[in-house]
């Protein structure tokens, strides 16, 4: 059973869909060899021990951030400048 305040716990789902805003696709990412497993896993675990889940929800609708880098308060920010330096 979840607790009220669960629903307020960061997801990967925030991770795959900043990612999203890239145009990448953090799995297929590791199935192609371009990110190591561990980095993937690195990565979900920061964003869920994030302090701001509601503010990146809240950021993630915005239209006006789509080409926009990760908020500074993102502990991906510097896998998302990457993943945005990358972009084809």
């Amino acid at each position: 059973m979840t607790g009220p305040s669960d629903s307020n716990k960061p997801s990967s789902d925030l991770l795959h869909r900043m990612a999203a805003r890239r145009k990448r696709d953090l799995e297929a990412e590791v199935r192609s060899g371009r990110m190591a497993p561990e980095d993937l896993s690195e990565a979900v675990h920061r964003c869920q021990s994030c302090d701001n889940p509601e503010d990146c929800r809240h950021w993630l609708t915005r239209e006006d951030t789509a080409a926009a880098p990760a908020p500074l308060y993102c502990r991906n920010r510097e896998l998302m400048l990457k993943l945005k330096a990358e972009e084809r």
